[in-house]
């Protein structure tokens, strides 16, 4: 009969193991997948924990908590706010109970992304630094870099309060690091935030006992990492039984830097069954059981095998992600650092919106021009032209932009600082399928760099312009000549 119930009993106690388990590793994987980005979004934080909340009911929510300091506090919350948050604040949670506006101190970490928001909305903003047992369980994660429990505390997500607990895992500036120089000292300079799961354990240990029948087993979870361990879970008694201490069984195990007691104890309708049963019974029994723990490990190591396939796998995409995104960021630094250097007047205007307004100019245009950048965005290229908007050149260059075409014409235009400027280009820019999007026009001063001068009303080969007839697209807008 003992050894019928041990089996029984390590089945149970090994499905509660692997349930925190693998709700750990949910917590593993988005560390990952803030170690491999630049910056994670409020929607990308969503979407990535998204499957995760659906297939792990006993996590209560996922967080993301920055590390703020007492003078980004203000700009912080007035940022958030305008996110969509109006009541947004950084609280902490008094002795009563209650969350008020957080005391001023020399860093922060709010609840800055919380899935689910609903039924969590309560928690954005608080500090759990304000409270000693959560304090503790951050600073040590910050210090170890492993994933550290706190110890069971009443969760603050939900109107209907259970007990729970957090477990904190930090997010470094600098995860390409070696760990052989992340010292406790290097934790503590490049801390970038933490990534916490909060778990409700009564429905964790319910969720993983749910797969049995009550077999005549009451299970119970300690939180033995202090003298005296200190009851978390106490499985229900079924109607009319009670428990025969005689018949009973525990381990430990380590979770999150805690140490957990499963104590498994029988009941009197289970001693009962097995009275009178001969050896045969018991003997086939116990075989029976063994074969079944057998194949339940076997399950448990392919299934833990997956899980961390699936992560490193996770991993790696996001980290070619990253690259991919740098490069890309680099490119665009290149382009944007050669537009500023250029020698000639650059401008650039959307050809997607009514009138061609400019979007951008670099340096040189505002210093051939002597127009400012803030003077010119929005407006039309034409008022570079002043009074003078008859020249001949300028039909060619409305024919050209009218039919998104390149054009390019030496015609007269006019500067505040009284220079002439001559022969502006303007070239279409067109996305993938051809649709076109941009101008950008290329100005220069006259060869002379006298004051402005009258116009010939007659057209000459240096004041034609000319265009190429740009490639049929359907979809291409109709443009306003300049």
């Amino acid at each position: 009969m003992q050894a019928e119930f041990d089996l029984g009993a390590r089945d149970r106690m090994l499905a509660v193991q692997r349930e925190f388990s693998e709700d750990l590793a949910a917590l593993s994987a988005l560390s990952a997948f803030y170690a491999a980005s630049e910056r994670v979004e409020r929607a990308e934080f969503r979407a990535f924990v998204a499957d995760t909340l659906a297939r792990r009911p006993s996590i209560r929510a996922l967080e993301w908590e920055p590390r703020l300091s007492t003078d980004r506090r203000a700009a912080h919350e007035a940022a958030t706010r305008a996110e969509g948050f109006p009541d947004y604040m950084i609280r902490d949670l008094a002795p009563s109970g209650e969350l008020v506006p957080a005391a001023t101190r020399e860093e922060y970490f709010p609840v800055w992304y919380v899935e689910p928001f609903q039924g969590n909305e309560n928690v954005m903003g608080f500090d759990p630094t304000s409270e000693p047992r959560r304090k503790a369980a951050l600073e040590r994660a910050r210090d170890t870099g492993r994933p550290v429990a706190s110890e069971p505390i009443t969760l603050v997500q939900r109107t209907h309060r259970t007990t729970g607990m957090l477990v904190y895992l930090a997010v470094y500036d600098e995860p390409e690091t070696p760990e052989a120089v992340r010292t406790t000292a290097w934790r503590r300079e490049h801390l970038a935030g933490m990534v916490v799961m909060v778990a409700g354990i009564p429905a964790a240990v319910e969720g993983a006992l749910a797969r049995f029948s009550r077999g005549g087993l009451r299970l119970e979870l300690w939180d033995a990492t202090e003298t005296p361990a200190r009851l978390i879970y106490c499985q229900p008694l079924e109607t009319g039984q009670e428990v025969v201490p005689e018949v009973a069984t525990e381990t430990e195990f380590t979770l999150a830097e805690r140490r957990w007691r499963l104590a498994a104890t029988a009941t009197r309708g289970f001693v009962a069954a097995r009275r009178g049963r001969g050896p045969e019974a018991g003997l086939a029994v116990g075989c029976a059981l063994t074969l079944l723990l057998a194949a339940f490990l076997a399950n448990l190591v392919g299934r833990s095998q997956r899980v961390e396939r699936l992560v490193a796998e996770r991993t790696a995409s996001l980290a070619a992600e990253v690259a991919e995104r740098r490069r890309i960021a680099e490119v665009l630094s290149l382009r944007d650092r050669a537009i500023a250097a250029a020698a000639n007047g650059i401008v650039i205007c959307d050809a997607r919106r009514p009138d061609l307004p400019i979007l951008d100019v670099n340096p040189a245009f505002e210093a051939i021009t002597g127009y400012a950048k803030a003077d010119v965005l929005g407006r039309n290229c034409r008022f570079l032209q002043g009074e003078d908007r008859d020249q001949p050149a300028l039909t060619f260059v409305r024919r050209a932009l009218s039919k998104g075409a390149t054009a390019a014409s030496r015609c007269a235009t006019i500067a505040p600082t009284d220079a002439s400027l001559e022969r502006p280009a303007s070239l279409p820019i067109r996305d993938a399928e051809g649709r076109l999007t941009h101008y950008v026009g290329c100005r220069t001063t006259s060869p002379s760099g006298c004051a402005p001068r009258r116009r010939s009303t007659k057209p000459t080969a240096a004041s034609t312009a000319c265009w190429r007839r740009p490639p049929r697209s359907p979809s291409s807008p109709p443009t306003r000549a300049a």
